[in-house]
């Protein structure tokens, strides 16, 4: 009969994790997360981006006219 984490769960696994596992899986975490942003982010930014041209296109097509 072995003792240890494996024989009381899931949870008791948690108290059993490496510091160096428990960082790697914040630093994942945490990076999924500033992807998701910076996706965002440039997302929005060329969807202005697109606007703000079209907004100096269109002026400038109606001052030649």
């Amino acid at each position: 009969k072995s003792s240890g984490a494996k024989d009381k769960g899931p949870r008791a696994q948690l108290a059993y994790t490496k510091p160096r596992k428990t960082l790697i899986g914040i630093l994942q975490v945490w990076g999924t997360g500033l992807l998701r942003d910076l996706q965002g982010l440039a997302k929005e930014l060329a969807l202005t981006g697109v606007l703000y041209f079209s907004l100096i296109f269109g002026y400038h097509i109606l001052l030649n006219t």
